[in-house]
């Protein structure tokens, strides 16, 4: 199925914050009625970084469902589930269906696992030390501690896949070399505010369709996730499925899309 990206039913939301649709892109190129949608970066002199990220996503939906004269699917990926979850919440009347493909919605909490899991994996005793700080003192600058001994991780890229997912590892990483991958900046406005935002509460719709897919080789999840999640969406599927950080990208479409 060809569509136009402006015609499109489903509007992505990709990780991040700062990360855009390039895999997407070269993955599905014109194959599936999604609109693959680049978040508009945002600059770190800005303030209120955290409202623009989400108001760019709601302008974005607005102009969608005006266009099309309806509501708007949503695929949110990683930290994009949180964009929807902030979106179902600002006008639940414009969305329709939803899949949270390894979402996020705590991003401390998430960067404290996968500093524990790969400090563990690689007995990297300074990574140790950063998780243990961010626990012990929560708040930004034990954050970025650990933010930035992740990133200074060899390989950390990696990590983020399932062992059957060689070639989307691959892109990955060439595209973090070409420096195409992250706007940092927008990273880190988005998460300075981020990091002292409280935790999202249950959903007015419950009756939502939502489908959320936790992957089970993700360093930012555990098996528990599935009791957050339904929490926040009582009535949605909430599957555990053999994939890593990015389940639309490892598993068929027929799997993920929002219907």
């Amino acid at each position: 199925m060809n569509a136009r990206t402006s015609e499109a039913p489903v509007l992505f939301l990709h990780g991040g914050p700062g990360l855009n649709a390039q895999m997407e892109r070269r993955r599905f190129q014109t194959s599936l009625a999604i609109h693959w949608w680049d978040q508009p970066r945002i600059s770190g002199m800005a303030g209120h970084a955290y409202d623009s990220w989400v108001g760019n996503a709601e302008r974005e939906v607005r102009r969608m469902s005006e266009a099309r004269g309806g509501r708007v699917a949503l695929l949110a990926s990683s930290c994009g589930a949180r964009i929807a979850v902030e979106l179902l919440t600002r006008v639940p009347h414009l969305i329709g269906a939803v899949t949270i493909s390894g979402g996020v919605l705590d991003v401390r909490a998430a960067f404290i696992r996968f500093g524990r899991r790969l400090a563990q994996k690689r007995c990297d005793q300074r990574l140790r030390h950063a998780v243990e700080a961010a626990e012990d003192k929560p708040g930004r600058d034990t954050c970025w501690v650990l933010i930035n001994a992740l990133l200074a991780t060899p390989h950390v890229l990696d990590d983020y896949w399932s062992p059957q997912a060689v070639e989307q590892c691959a892109t990955m990483n060439r595209l973090a070399a070409e420096g195409s991958l992250l706007d940092f900046e927008t990273f880190q406005a988005v998460v300075d505010d981020w990091v002292v935002e409280a935790a999202p509460n249950q959903l007015a719709d419950p009756a939502q369709r939502t489908r959320v897919l936790i992957g089970r080789h993700d360093p930012y999840a555990q098996s528990g996730d599935v009791d957050d999640w339904h929490r926040i969406f009582p009535a949605a599927t909430v599957e555990l499925v053999e994939a890593g950080h990015f389940p639309h990208l490892e598993l068929p479409p027929e799997r993920w899309l929002p219907v």
